[in-house]
């Protein structure tokens, strides 16, 4: 086992394009955020919007692969779901 790889710091933006691909693991669990999650994430948004605050810190993503244009989503799986499914 080689250990952690490969870290660097992204944009939602560059998460999300260029055709990459994500998958949640069958051993993630289900997606459980609620009311007081969404708020506090939709409450930085604002922030950004309102130019309070010109960058927003998402915590850490923990990614897998193999190819490096399909992921695993290992940790940050709830952040990455609710965000996509504002911008949906």
């Amino acid at each position: 086992m080689k250990g952690i790889q490969g870290t660097s710091n992204k944009t939602y933006r560059q998460l999300m394009g260029n055709g990459l691909r994500y998958e949640i693991p069958k051993f993630q669990r289900d997606y459980s955020w609620e009311a007081e999650h969404w708020d506090d994430l939709w409450q930085d948004i604002r922030a950004l919007l309102a130019d309070e605050d010109n960058e927003h810190y998402m915590g850490y993503l923990v990614l897998q692969t193999s190819n490096n244009k399909e992921f695993q989503i290992i940790d940050g799986q709830q952040r990455l779901t609710t965000l996509s499914l504002l911008i949906l």
